[in-house]
């Protein structure tokens, strides 16, 4: 069977005068190649719908269901977010509540939003190695089932942002004991399941709804995405529904090929390319804890970690992440995935060949030399992990977003409720989220941020005078 990219090919050699979008009509104006223009077509004969797919779209949607052990799957060309307010729609009726892990992508608490829901959280622990948080823990998902029985739906993130794996057969066999989906934001997990060298994926592990970013971890174009469905705990018609809701009606034909190769390409070459990428960080981190004194890297090829994500800890190197990224990306070439006040995070995926692990391995071996001389100049910006408690939530995320606001200076917020997301973007995590009560502990994290030269996403004013929306007294 043809893939989608062959029939789009087929379908422009045979010089068919298009009347009809979109409006470069196949020919290159400006800067676009000719080679995309002619295959950014609609929905013409031999090209499917797909939000009604019967022909090649659906065989592919087929094909990728099998690959990925899945009952269904989308295609998805808004990415994981479409994926993401779809399935939390799907899954809790209106008004419902919605069982959370706290560290979860803007996209979850805008779907909290949409639906008016109410959210309980899962709040994981501290990292021991690093400033960042784990996924929750099967005895933390048990207590909250038998503290929230309201819960309509359990949603947890697996992989992490910074690659820390979940437990999530242990979660979903849970969720699943008190008649709940289980659904699994594994954007950052695309490349999971392919080989046997890695963590299973969501869906082999028995959750619900898996959505996927194919753009962050396999060889597919930006905002390309996968939503997977894999029981009846969520009603497929209503999934689709709020698909067809949230998603583009004019998806691009060159995303949804490029999402249709990169899954070619897994079927084909994944296992290969897989297993050379875990060998490979396997070696440059085995290299980098020989050869580094300052910086402290994170040995969590041991544990439940992704091997794609390689965590550096700069604590006490007399840098932030922040600045440690900047010197990478200015003195060496280097662009990191995203930095915080203590660390920084290097994505690796299956494109990385040993030239540029070398290129990599090289950059910080000599920013460490650099940095170990100023190991005094210790900037103490302190932890930033999400896992503690959220502030006493007064209303519901609708309530506050839509309510009456003024702005008030931060430093004399604490007591007043908050009504916009406080943020670090990436990872996304909310420091503060509309509803909740201004605490010491949020104001204080957010000046320890914008100390250390970060943009704190939500906030008005400026750095020097930060402003944060309240609810009108």
């Amino acid at each position: 069977m043809k893939t989608l990219y062959e029939e789009l090919v087929s379908y422009s050699d045979q010089n068919i005068l298009p009347c009809h979008m979109p409006g470069h009509k196949r020919k290159s104006f400006g800067f676009l190649p000719e080679d995309f223009v002619a295959l950014d077509v609609t929905e013409v004969e031999g090209t499917d719908n797909l939000h009604d797919p019967q022909g090649i779209l659906k065989a592919a949607m087929e094909r990728a269901a099998g690959l990925c052990h899945a009952r269904e799957t989308y295609f998805l060309v808004n990415g994981s977010t479409v994926g993401i307010l779809a399935a939390v729609s799907a899954a809790v009726p209106e008004g419902g509540t919605l069982l959370c892990a706290r560290a979860s992508h803007k996209s979850v608490y805008h779907a909290i939003y949409l639906r008016g829901l109410k959210a309980e959280y899962l709040y994981g622990r501290p990292c021991e190695a690093a400033d960042l948080t784990e996924p929750p823990e099967p005895e933390e998902l048990a207590e909250a089932l038998e503290r929230c029985p309201q819960a309509k739906a359990v949603l947890i993130t697996s992989p992490t942002y910074e690659g820390r794996i979940a437990k999530v057969r242990e979660l979903a066999q849970l969720a699943h004991a008190h008649g709940l989906p289980l659904i699994v934001d594994e954007a950052h997990g695309a490349h999971l399941g392919w080989s046997k060298s890695f963590p299973e994926s969501a869906c082999e592990a028995g959750a619900d709804l898996v959505i996927q970013s194919t753009h962050k971890t396999l060889p597919a174009p930006t905002q390309t995405a996968l939503l997977h469905r894999n029981s009846d705990r969520v009603d497929a018609e209503k999934l689709r529904r709020f698909l067809r809701i949230y998603e583009t009606s004019s998806p691009s034909y060159p995303l949804m090929a490029g999402i249709d190769n990169a899954l070619h390409v897994m079927e084909t070459e994944g296992a290969r390319l897989l297993e050379d990428l875990k060998e490979r960080y396997l070696s440059l981190l085995g290299d980098l804890q020989r050869e580094c004194r300052t910086l402290r890297f994170v040995p969590f090829a041991e544990g439940r970690q992704d091997p794609g994500k390689l965590v550096i800890s700069c604590a006490g190197s007399g840098v932030t992440g922040r600045e440690l990224a900047r010197i990478l990306r200015r003195e060496y070439g280097i662009e990191t995935e995203m930095s915080m006040p203590t660390l920084v995070l290097a994505m690796l995926t299956v494109a990385d060949d040993a030239e540029d692990f070398q290129r990599l391995k090289k950059a910080i071996l000599a920013v460490d030399g650099k940095l170990s001389e100023n190991k005094e100049k210790d900037t103490d910006a302190g932890p930033l992990a999400t896992c503690a408690p959220a502030p006493e939530a007064v209303c519901t995320i609708r309530e506050a977003w839509d309510a009456q606001m003024q702005e008030s200076p931060l430093a004399e917020a604490s007591g007043k409720i908050s009504g916009s997301f406080l943020y670090l973007y990436p990872p996304g995590t909310p420091i503060l989220v509309p509803g909740e009560r201004v605490g010491e502990a949020q104001i204080r994290t957010v000046e320890r941020c914008l100390a250390a030269g970060y943009e704190v996403h939500g906030l008005g004013g400026s750095a020097k005078d930060p402003l944060v929306s309240v609810l009108r007294a």
